[in-house]
């Protein structure tokens, strides 16, 4: 009974497996992300990401969700029934008393799924309002907690029953996480130029693309993290029929050197005037996206001669809004940040990435690709450490406070901080923010059209 319970079980979620695929399909997170949203506005986000076939396709995941219910409930209840019987029998008398209590918690998952599935259809079917969306987080991660529970107990009896096994498995595991983590942690790669050429410079060597007249009025666009030159694709065309546009990639993204070390923002504002030194440029507007507006406020510190003027697009005044959830946080956890580099997928990838912009909008693949596959472990990690760190110091605003040097900020109106970051900025004489409405976090991607006569306006002065 225990293993025809158990096949059916696997068999429906190989089927869920490849309804969810639907979901990934449409854009969006599959059903997991859908039942942790938490929010009123994490789930409208969702629902409109998935669009009427992603719905369709949930749906549809939610009602044979509750035969897969009927088969993994039962299948772990009798599981810990039998384990506790074996434990009985062994006369293990702890973990049987134990038994009595982890049985039922199968049933019990089986009890918190049906009540998710039932507040996840009212979502469905277009009640977002609260306590919906709250509700079914609540619940799933109840189920998540009675899945730990009920299989953390029959572990634990198949450890004493196997203990050989157990031990030779579990070191198996730790070798091969070591090896990968000492791996992962040790990779460097040099500079490859794909749409640009590599220009040396004392911080590294640089993949730097110029575009428009040379004799023209100079621009320099900086990207932002995890990101690459190719981010600025939609608004260089129209700039360089009048600007001579120069964007790079920073240490450690795109096309540029990838080192152990050196991503402090400070280390690639330096990196940024090597580079206008060497190509004769002497004084430039500079426009940073996310990142590259902090990496721009570094070189208003460090190079304020070379600063003509500042824009930063999307970047916030501090850490205080930016705080990132457990998803993205285990991104930087180590072991698990080296396991990430080797496993996770592009559609994981992709789902994180379409959080920083407007629902609508889908991200070209080759900026998916930017996140994981043109960086390292050192240079994702070692750059999200640096922004912490120059955040930490002190606020983007007061940093540019009587410098001297005129600051626009770009913000999308859709980005949590910006209501805050645009009040902030304001407050700071010879700094101007801009809210945009109906975007996010990256207005040149979303919208070039909107964001491009922004730019050029502001380094046409």
């Amino acid at each position: 009974m225990l293993v025809l319970l158990g096949l059916a079980a696997g068999g429906l979620l190989l089927l869920l497996a490849a309804i969810d695929n639907r979901m990934w399909d449409e854009g969006g997170p599959g059903i997991v992300g859908f039942e942790l949203a938490w929010t009123t506005r994490h789930a409208d986000r969702i629902l409109a990401e998935w669009g009427p076939h992603g719905r369709d396709a949930a749906r549809l995941s939610l009602w044979l969700d509750f035969l897969y219910i009927a088969a993994y409930s039962a299948f772990w209840a009798l599981a810990a029934r039998a384990a506790r019987d074996f434990a009985g029998r062994a006369h293990w008398h702890r973990l049987a008393a134990l038994g009595a209590l982890a049985w039922p918690l199968g049933l019990a998952a089986g009890l918190f799924d049906v009540l998710e599935d039932i507040a996840l259809l009212i979502v469905l079917g277009g009640s977002t309002g609260q306590p919906w969306p709250a509700l079914a987080s609540a619940f799933a991660t109840l189920k998540f907690l009675a899945f730990a529970g009920v299989g953390g107990y029959v572990a634990i009896v198949l450890v004493r029953r196997f203990p050989r096994t157990a031990i030779g498995l579990a070191a198996l595991a730790a070798v091969v996480l070591a090896v990968n983590t000492w791996t992962v942690d040790r990779e460097t790669r040099p500079a490859r130029a794909d749409i640009g050429r590599i220009v040396h410079v004392p911080g590294g060597d640089i993949q730097v693309r110029e575009d428009g007249p040379r004799d023209g009025p100079p621009v320099v666009l900086i990207h932002g993290f995890a990101c690459s030159l190719r981010w600025w694709d939609g608004v260089v065309p129209a700039l360089s029929r009048r600007l001579h546009v120069v964007r790079l990639d920073l240490l450690g993204h795109g096309g540029s050197e990838k080192p152990r070390r050196g991503y402090s923002m400070e280390n690639q504002a330096d990196i940024v005037a090597a580079v206008m030194q060497k190509l004769g440029i002497r004084r430039a507007p500079v426009v940073g996206h996310s990142m590259g507006g902090m990496v721009g406020t570094a070189m208003v510190e460090r190079h304020p001669r070379m600063v003509a003027r500042l824009m930063m697009i999307g970047t916030a005044v501090d850490a205080k809004q930016e705080q990132l959830d457990l998803l993205d946080r285990a991104a930087f956890l180590p072991v698990i940040a080296e396991a990430n580099d080797r496993l996770i997928s592009d559609r994981v990838v992709r789902w994180v990435l379409e959080r920083g912009f407007a629902p609508e909008f889908d991200p070209p693949r080759y900026l998916i690709h930017d996140i994981f596959g043109r960086t390292t472990v050192s240079s994702f990690g070692g750059s999200a450490r640096a922004i912490t760190d120059f955040w930490d110091d002190r606020p983007l605003q007061q940093r540019l406070a009587g410098r001297g040097v005129p600051v626009t900020v770009l913000l999308g109106e859709r980005e949590r901080h910006s209501r805050r970051s645009a009040r902030l900025y304001d407050s700071v004489r010879g700094i101007r923010a801009v809210v945009m409405k109906g975007l996010d976090h990256t207005p040149m991607v979303e919208s070039p059209a909107r964001t491009e006569p922004l730019i050029e306006a502001f380094a046409r002065g």
